[in-house]
């Protein structure tokens, strides 16, 4: 399971390590994980070790980078947009970049409370629209100012990239909905398979079993 996995390798990278903690692992699995898997983890996490996912974030971390790990642990769900909603997600985009952009090229230094609460509380369709909206905006990514704005956090800066290379993947498609026509069409396509594996010529022209 994936939650078991990532459950090990967040406690080895923290409670069981014997000295220091390895925060890459922890923005490499927190970054990446929707609604559902977070909540999978954060289960699997506390039932496997005897405390919380979110304790061992607070022991183990500090500052902006605890506030935005614990917010990718518990990221809101993602759920599909009637046009109304895509309007709606463009306008709220558009402030985004706006505030992200004086938080950091707009002003002296760089403020990360922004970014940490705005990429913090957004899903992934949000961050998408923010993404197109900095760019259109600005005519520069939004990544690339992160990574001219963060130069000497190095754990923060990672951990906003990673999501924003996270958010720009394809949504997965949503399951087939379970109708007689959709478990007929499973069936054939893993009978074809099946045949396919059985009567497939190898090299030398002998049946592969």
């Amino acid at each position: 399971r994936l939650a078991t996995q990532r459950a090990k390798r967040l406690y080895r990278a923290g409670k069981g390590k014997w000295f220091g903690t390895d925060r890459a692992a922890f923005v490499d699995v927190a970054v990446g994980c929707d609604a559902a898997e977070a909540a999978a983890l954060r289960y699997e996490y506390a039932m496997r070790y005897g405390h919380t996912l979110g304790s061992a974030v607070r022991d183990e971390m500090s500052g902006e980078l605890e506030a935005l790990l614990l917010a990718f642990l518990h990221p809101p769900p993602a759920h599909h947009h009637a046009a109304e909603d895509d309007a709606q997600q463009a306008r709220l985009a558009d402030a985004q970049a706006e505030e992200l952009h004086r938080a950091s090229e707009g002003t002296v230094g760089t403020d990360a409370a922004p970014f940490v609460r705005i990429f913090g509380a957004s899903s992934a369709a949000q961050l998408r629209a923010l993404l197109r909206a900095y760019e259109q905006r600005y005519a520069k990514p939004l990544p690339e100012s992160i990574r001219g704005e963060f130069l000497f956090d190095p754990d923060l800066r990672s951990l906003l990239l990673t999501r924003c290379k996270w958010a720009a993947l394809p949504p997965a498609a949503p399951p087939e909905p379970s109708t007689p026509a959709a478990a007929l069409r499973s069936r054939v396509a893993l009978a074809s398979g099946a045949a396919a594996m059985q009567y497939a010529p190898s090299v030398a022209g002998e049946v592969l079993l």
